[in-house]
C-alpha cells in the first residue's frame, strides 16, 4: 500500500524546506476526498489515487535526474516544495504512460544506484 511516507522518500528535496506535516494534510486531502484551489478565480479540483501521486513524483525526480546531467549544461536549483507540487496538481502534469514509462526508469536507475552503493542526487 503506497503511503506519503513513499512520497516524502521519492519526492526531491533540493534546496527548499518542505514542511512535512502540511505537505501529509495535503496529500491526505487529494487521495481522499480531493483538494480544491482556486487559480485566477477558478476553482480546481485535484484527485487521485496515492500510487498515482507518488508515480508522479518520482517521473517528476526522473526529469530532474536527466536535466542536472552535465550533457543538458543546466544546473536547475530551484524545485517546488512538496506542498507547493501538491496544491498546484503537478502530478497531474504527465499522461499515463509518461508517468508510468518515467517512474520505471527512476526505479531502475534508483536499483543501479543502491547496487553500487551510492544515493541518488537530491
Amino acid at each position: 500500500m503506497t503511503s506519503f511516507d513513499d512520497l516524502w522518500r521519492v519526492y526531491p528535496h533540493y534546496q527548499q524546506r518542505s514542511k512535512k506535516a502540511v505537505s501529509r494534510a495535503i496529500f491526505q486531502a487529494i487521495i481522499t476526498t480531493g483538494r480544491t484551489t482556486k487559480v485566477d478565480g477558478l476553482e480546481l479540483t485535484h484527485q487521485a489515487e496515492a500510487d498515482v501521486v507518488v508515480n508522479a513524483a518520482k517521473a517528476f525526480h526522473m526529469q530532474l535526474i536527466r536535466e542536472r546531467t552535465p550533457a543538458s549544461g543546466e544546473n536547475r536549483d530551484f524545485v517546488p516544495g512538496l506542498q507547493v507540487w501538491l496544491n498546484q496538481g503537478r502530478f497531474e502534469d504527465l499522461d499515463d504512460a509518461d508517468r508510468v514509462d518515467l517512474s520505471t526508469q527512476y526505479d531502475e536507475h534508483k536499483a543501479r544506484v543502491t547496487e553500487r552503493g551510492l544515493r541518488l542526487v537530491k
